[in-house]
């Protein structure tokens, strides 16, 4: 799946008020809640699948890049949100600089093919 097929303009964010990555990772699930991508009842469950996967290894690439995610048997269909930020926020990136581009993404558990291409693409 492409990202141009995640995204629509109710789940990007230039206004992030976020200072860290779990605060960052907080913010970008409650746009999808915001959006109706994600029902409220799933966000805690959400937060703590995708915190946890960040603690397990970081989603920081290069490039001002991260793409925080986990798989989750909350949502149906692949989502994500995305925000682009004027200052980075440290996201123990490969190359050590701040992330200014964030992609969360959330994939249904069962759908784990779907869950590695995508990320894959969007790493391309």
């Amino acid at each position: 799946m492409l990202l141009s097929e995640l995204l629509h303009s109710g789940v990007i964010r230039t206004d992030l008020n976020a200072s860290t990555k779990m605060d960052a990772i907080e913010e970008l699930i409650d746009v999808l809640v915001e959006a109706h991508e994600l029902p409220l009842s799933a966000r805690d469950h959400a937060l703590s699948a995708v915190k946890a996967r960040e603690e397990h290894l970081s989603t920081g690439m290069e490039y001002g890049i991260a793409l925080p995610h986990a798989s989750t048997d909350k949502v149906e269909d692949i989502v994500a949100s995305m925000a682009v930020l004027k200052k980075g926020i440290e996201f123990d990136t490969l190359d050590g600089l701040p992330a200014r581009i964030l992609i969360l993404m959330l994939t249904p558990r069962r759908n784990f093919q779907g869950h590695v291409a995508t990320i894959a693409g969007i790493a391309h």
